[in-house]
Protein backbone atom coordinates (compact mmCIF):
# COMPACT_ATOMS: atom_id res chain seq x y z
CA UNK A 1 0.00 0.00 0.00
CA UNK A 2 2.92 2.15 0.73
CA UNK A 3 4.30 1.74 -2.27
CA UNK A 4 1.10 2.49 -4.05
CA UNK A 5 1.30 5.93 -2.31
CA UNK A 6 4.41 6.33 -2.80
CA UNK A 7 4.06 6.25 -6.77
CA UNK A 8 0.76 8.21 -7.11
CA UNK A 9 2.11 10.76 -4.83
CA UNK A 10 5.18 10.85 -7.38
CA UNK A 11 3.22 10.84 -10.51
CA UNK A 12 0.61 13.33 -9.93
CA UNK A 13 3.37 15.72 -8.67
CA UNK A 14 5.40 14.82 -11.59
CA UNK A 15 2.36 15.09 -13.97
CA UNK A 16 1.07 18.63 -12.84
CA UNK A 17 4.73 20.25 -12.61
CA UNK A 18 4.99 18.52 -16.23
CA UNK A 19 1.85 20.10 -17.74
CA UNK A 20 3.21 23.52 -16.30
CA UNK A 21 6.02 23.36 -18.10
CA UNK A 22 4.80 21.51 -21.29
CA UNK A 23 2.29 24.84 -21.50
CA UNK A 24 5.35 26.87 -21.17
CA UNK A 25 7.21 25.24 -23.88
CA UNK A 26 4.45 25.53 -26.49
CA UNK A 27 4.47 29.12 -25.26
CA UNK A 28 8.28 29.38 -25.90
CA UNK A 29 8.04 27.87 -29.54
CA UNK A 30 4.84 30.16 -30.63
CA UNK A 31 6.95 33.24 -29.66
CA UNK A 32 9.98 32.48 -31.21
CA UNK A 33 8.56 31.63 -34.47
CA UNK A 34 6.64 35.22 -34.45
CA UNK A 35 9.32 37.23 -32.90
CA UNK A 36 11.10 39.71 -35.16
CA UNK A 37 14.10 40.87 -33.08
CA UNK A 38 17.56 41.94 -34.28
CA UNK A 39 19.65 39.29 -31.32
CA UNK A 40 18.64 35.94 -30.66
CA UNK A 41 18.42 36.77 -26.97
CA UNK A 42 15.61 39.14 -27.19
CA UNK A 43 13.42 36.50 -28.90
CA UNK A 44 13.79 33.94 -25.79
CA UNK A 45 10.53 34.69 -24.03
CA UNK A 46 9.69 35.33 -20.43
CA UNK A 47 9.06 31.59 -20.31
CA UNK A 48 12.08 30.36 -21.11
CA UNK A 49 13.85 31.05 -17.72
CA UNK A 50 11.49 28.61 -16.20
CA UNK A 51 12.01 26.15 -18.65
CA UNK A 52 15.34 25.69 -17.36
CA UNK A 53 15.01 25.60 -14.29
CA UNK A 54 11.44 24.32 -14.23
CA UNK A 55 12.63 20.13 -14.44
CA UNK A 56 15.40 21.14 -11.26
CA UNK A 57 12.26 22.68 -9.18
CA UNK A 58 9.88 19.50 -10.14
CA UNK A 59 12.14 17.13 -9.10
CA UNK A 60 12.85 18.74 -5.71
CA UNK A 61 8.95 19.12 -5.24
CA UNK A 62 8.55 15.32 -6.03
CA UNK A 63 11.60 14.31 -3.35
CA UNK A 64 9.83 16.41 -0.70
CA UNK A 65 6.58 15.16 -0.95
CA UNK A 66 8.45 11.43 -1.12
CA UNK A 67 10.49 12.39 2.04
CA UNK A 68 6.79 13.79 3.90
CA UNK A 69 5.39 10.32 2.82
CA UNK A 70 8.20 8.25 3.96
CA UNK A 71 8.49 6.36 0.63
CA UNK A 72 12.01 4.45 0.90
CA UNK A 73 14.59 6.08 -0.64
CA UNK A 74 12.91 9.31 -2.03
CA UNK A 75 16.23 11.31 -3.37
CA UNK A 76 17.20 8.65 -6.03
CA UNK A 77 13.58 7.63 -6.86
CA UNK A 78 12.86 11.48 -7.52
CA UNK A 79 15.98 11.52 -9.48
CA UNK A 80 15.30 8.59 -11.46
CA UNK A 81 11.77 9.41 -11.77
CA UNK A 82 13.26 12.76 -13.49
CA UNK A 83 15.50 11.17 -15.89
CA UNK A 84 12.87 8.44 -16.54
CA UNK A 85 10.97 10.73 -17.65
CA UNK A 86 13.31 12.93 -19.68
CA UNK A 87 14.35 9.50 -21.56
CA UNK A 88 11.08 8.74 -22.62
CA UNK A 89 10.47 12.53 -23.81
CA UNK A 90 13.80 12.35 -25.66
CA UNK A 91 12.43 9.18 -27.91
CA UNK A 92 9.44 10.77 -28.32
CA UNK A 93 10.82 13.97 -29.95
CA UNK A 94 13.08 11.55 -32.13
CA UNK A 95 10.09 9.80 -33.50
CA UNK A 96 8.67 12.96 -34.69
CA UNK A 97 10.89 15.12 -36.64
CA UNK A 98 10.27 18.93 -37.40
CA UNK A 99 6.98 18.74 -35.46
CA UNK A 100 7.85 21.27 -32.53
CA UNK A 101 6.86 20.16 -28.90
CA UNK A 102 5.13 17.14 -28.07
CA UNK A 103 1.30 17.47 -26.93
CA UNK A 104 1.03 18.50 -23.11
CA UNK A 105 -1.12 15.49 -22.51
CA UNK A 106 1.75 13.51 -23.87
CA UNK A 107 4.61 15.34 -21.67
CA UNK A 108 2.54 14.58 -18.51
CA UNK A 109 1.73 10.99 -19.14
CA UNK A 110 4.86 10.90 -19.78
CA UNK A 111 5.88 12.22 -16.66
CA UNK A 112 3.39 10.24 -14.39
CA UNK A 113 4.71 6.95 -15.84
CA UNK A 114 8.25 7.88 -15.30
CA UNK A 115 8.56 9.39 -11.39
CA UNK A 116 6.01 6.34 -10.50
CA UNK A 117 8.33 4.16 -12.19
CA UNK A 118 11.18 5.51 -10.42
CA UNK A 119 9.68 5.03 -7.08
CA UNK A 120 8.80 1.52 -8.20
CA UNK A 121 12.05 0.73 -9.14
CA UNK A 122 13.92 2.27 -5.93
CA UNK A 123 11.40 -0.08 -3.47
CA UNK A 124 13.19 -2.97 -5.03
CA UNK A 125 15.14 -4.84 -2.20
CA UNK A 126 18.29 -5.90 -4.09
CA UNK A 127 20.50 -3.65 -5.59
CA UNK A 128 21.14 -5.46 -8.39
CA UNK A 129 17.84 -5.55 -9.55
CA UNK A 130 17.37 -1.79 -8.91
CA UNK A 131 20.22 -1.41 -10.53
CA UNK A 132 18.99 -3.24 -14.07
CA UNK A 133 15.50 -1.94 -13.76
CA UNK A 134 16.70 1.82 -13.42
CA UNK A 135 19.04 0.99 -17.05
CA UNK A 136 16.15 -0.20 -18.72
CA UNK A 137 14.10 3.22 -17.52
CA UNK A 138 17.25 4.73 -19.53
CA UNK A 139 17.43 2.91 -22.12
CA UNK A 140 15.44 5.11 -24.37
CA UNK A 141 18.09 7.82 -23.68
CA UNK A 142 20.91 5.86 -25.32
CA UNK A 143 18.91 4.88 -27.95
CA UNK A 144 17.02 7.62 -29.27
CA UNK A 145 19.63 9.01 -31.47
CA UNK A 146 19.75 5.78 -33.75
CA UNK A 147 15.79 6.38 -33.74
CA UNK A 148 16.22 10.20 -34.63
CA UNK A 149 18.58 9.58 -37.41
CA UNK A 150 16.15 7.42 -39.21
CA UNK A 151 13.18 9.36 -38.39
CA UNK A 152 14.76 12.53 -39.93
CA UNK A 153 15.85 10.37 -43.13
CA UNK A 154 12.83 9.79 -43.66
CA UNK A 155 10.12 12.81 -42.65
CA UNK A 156 13.04 14.49 -45.21
CA UNK A 157 12.67 12.30 -48.04
CA UNK A 158 8.93 12.08 -47.73
CA UNK A 159 8.76 16.36 -47.80
CA UNK A 160 11.51 16.07 -50.99
CA UNK A 161 9.12 14.01 -52.91
CA UNK A 162 6.26 16.03 -51.85
CA UNK A 163 7.46 19.00 -53.11
CA UNK A 164 7.25 19.03 -56.24
CA UNK A 165 10.54 21.03 -57.20
CA UNK A 166 13.64 20.34 -59.04
CA UNK A 167 16.41 18.45 -56.37
CA UNK A 168 19.62 19.91 -57.16
CA UNK A 169 22.62 20.37 -55.15
CA UNK A 170 25.49 22.84 -56.61
CA UNK A 171 28.84 20.97 -56.89
CA UNK A 172 31.75 22.60 -55.79
CA UNK A 173 35.02 21.36 -54.30
CA UNK A 174 34.88 20.86 -50.89
CA UNK A 175 31.45 22.12 -50.23
CA UNK A 176 28.94 19.12 -48.70
CA UNK A 177 25.37 19.37 -47.90
CA UNK A 178 25.19 20.41 -44.19
CA UNK A 179 21.34 21.21 -44.29
CA UNK A 180 18.55 20.27 -46.29
CA UNK A 181 14.75 20.93 -45.74
CA UNK A 182 11.49 20.58 -48.20
CA UNK A 183 8.20 22.92 -46.75
CA UNK A 184 5.87 21.24 -48.93
CA UNK A 185 3.21 23.87 -48.05
CA UNK A 186 5.20 26.43 -49.11
CA UNK A 187 6.70 24.85 -51.94
CA UNK A 188 10.04 25.59 -51.37
CA UNK A 189 13.05 23.76 -50.57
CA UNK A 190 16.42 24.78 -48.79
CA UNK A 191 19.51 23.67 -48.92
CA UNK A 192 22.80 24.70 -47.30
CA UNK A 193 26.36 23.73 -48.71
CA UNK A 194 29.21 24.29 -45.91
CA UNK A 195 33.15 24.23 -46.63
CA UNK A 196 35.00 25.50 -43.33
CA UNK A 197 34.04 29.33 -42.22
CA UNK A 198 31.61 29.60 -46.12
CA UNK A 199 28.55 28.65 -47.49
CA UNK A 200 26.62 28.45 -50.21
CA UNK A 201 22.60 29.17 -49.63
CA UNK A 202 20.49 27.34 -51.90
CA UNK A 203 16.91 28.07 -52.44
CA UNK A 204 14.16 26.86 -54.85
CA UNK A 205 10.76 28.17 -55.59
CA UNK A 206 8.35 27.73 -58.39
CA UNK A 207 9.00 29.52 -61.57
CA UNK A 208 7.45 32.41 -61.12
CA UNK A 209 3.98 33.82 -62.93
CA UNK A 210 5.46 36.51 -65.35
CA UNK A 211 9.27 35.05 -65.23
CA UNK A 212 10.46 37.89 -67.94
CA UNK A 213 14.27 38.21 -67.52
CA UNK A 214 15.86 40.37 -67.56
CA UNK A 215 13.17 42.83 -66.68
CA UNK A 216 11.29 40.66 -63.97
CA UNK A 217 13.43 37.56 -62.44
CA UNK A 218 10.97 36.68 -59.88
CA UNK A 219 11.46 37.40 -56.12
CA UNK A 220 14.44 38.03 -54.31
CA UNK A 221 16.57 35.57 -52.01
CA UNK A 222 15.12 36.73 -49.01
CA UNK A 223 11.52 37.07 -50.01
CA UNK A 224 11.95 33.36 -51.43
CA UNK A 225 12.90 32.03 -48.25
CA UNK A 226 10.02 33.49 -46.15
CA UNK A 227 8.37 30.78 -44.33
CA UNK A 228 5.13 32.94 -43.62
CA UNK A 229 2.90 35.05 -45.30
CA UNK A 230 2.82 35.92 -49.26
CA UNK A 231 5.98 36.69 -51.22
CA UNK A 232 5.40 40.19 -51.39
CA UNK A 233 8.75 41.83 -53.03
CA UNK A 234 8.84 43.43 -56.23
CA UNK A 235 10.45 41.24 -59.44
CA UNK A 236 14.07 42.59 -59.34
CA UNK A 237 15.82 43.00 -62.82
CA UNK A 238 19.30 40.93 -63.33
CA UNK A 239 21.15 40.62 -65.65
CA UNK A 240 22.05 37.18 -68.24
CA UNK A 241 25.14 35.44 -68.07
CA UNK A 242 24.20 32.41 -69.78
CA UNK A 243 21.53 30.05 -70.86
CA UNK A 244 18.86 29.82 -68.33
CA UNK A 245 21.89 31.46 -65.64
CA UNK A 246 21.27 35.09 -64.68
CA UNK A 247 22.93 37.39 -61.77
CA UNK A 248 21.23 40.15 -59.69
CA UNK A 249 22.52 42.35 -56.72
CA UNK A 250 20.88 41.93 -53.27
CA UNK A 251 22.59 43.96 -51.08
CA UNK A 252 25.46 44.24 -51.86
CA UNK A 253 25.85 40.65 -52.94
CA UNK A 254 25.27 38.43 -56.14
CA UNK A 255 22.63 36.40 -56.39
CA UNK A 256 22.95 33.52 -59.53
CA UNK A 257 19.51 32.64 -60.64
CA UNK A 258 18.75 29.45 -62.93
CA UNK A 259 16.20 28.14 -64.56
CA UNK A 260 15.61 24.36 -63.67
CA UNK A 261 12.64 22.29 -64.31
CA UNK A 262 10.11 24.10 -63.86
CA UNK A 263 12.11 25.79 -60.99
CA UNK A 264 13.87 28.56 -59.93
CA UNK A 265 17.12 27.69 -58.14
CA UNK A 266 18.15 31.05 -56.50
CA UNK A 267 22.26 30.63 -54.98
CA UNK A 268 24.14 33.44 -52.84
CA UNK A 269 27.10 32.87 -51.12
CA UNK A 270 28.22 33.55 -46.77
CA UNK A 271 30.51 33.66 -44.78
CA UNK A 272 34.38 33.09 -46.37
CA UNK A 273 32.56 31.81 -49.45
CA UNK A 274 33.76 33.45 -52.52
CA UNK A 275 31.49 35.01 -55.52
CA UNK A 276 33.59 32.53 -57.71
CA UNK A 277 31.98 29.86 -55.88
CA UNK A 278 29.21 30.39 -56.06
CA UNK A 279 29.29 31.30 -59.61
CA UNK A 280 30.75 27.70 -60.32
CA UNK A 281 27.66 26.40 -58.08
CA UNK A 282 25.39 27.86 -60.62
CA UNK A 283 26.33 26.17 -63.22
CA UNK A 284 27.03 23.01 -61.30
CA UNK A 285 23.75 21.53 -60.39
CA UNK A 286 23.24 17.77 -60.45
CA UNK A 287 19.78 16.21 -59.66
CA UNK A 288 19.51 13.96 -57.02
CA UNK A 289 16.69 11.69 -55.79
CA UNK A 290 14.74 12.66 -52.64
CA UNK A 291 16.35 9.52 -50.97
CA UNK A 292 19.89 10.81 -52.00
CA UNK A 293 19.23 14.19 -50.65
CA UNK A 294 17.80 12.94 -47.40
CA UNK A 295 21.03 10.67 -46.69
CA UNK A 296 23.37 13.68 -47.57
CA UNK A 297 21.38 16.20 -45.12
CA UNK A 298 21.42 13.33 -42.34
CA UNK A 299 24.92 11.69 -42.57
Amino acid sequence: MELFRGMATAGTAGGVGAGVLGVLWHEVVRFQNSCEADTIGACLGFAFPALVVGPVVVTAAVWLLLRLTEVERPLPAALLGAAATASALRLALATRPFSGPPPVWLVVLLAVAGFAAGVAVMAARLFLVRTVLALVLLLPWFVSPLVSQESRRDALRDGFAQVGLPLVVPQVEGFQVSYARAFVNRRLLTVTMARGEGWLSVIVVPLPAGFAPPESCGPTMADASRLDGPRTSTPQPCRAVGADHWVRTEEEEDVHLVRHGGGLVLLSAGGEAAAADVAAGATNLSVVTPGQLADLAVR
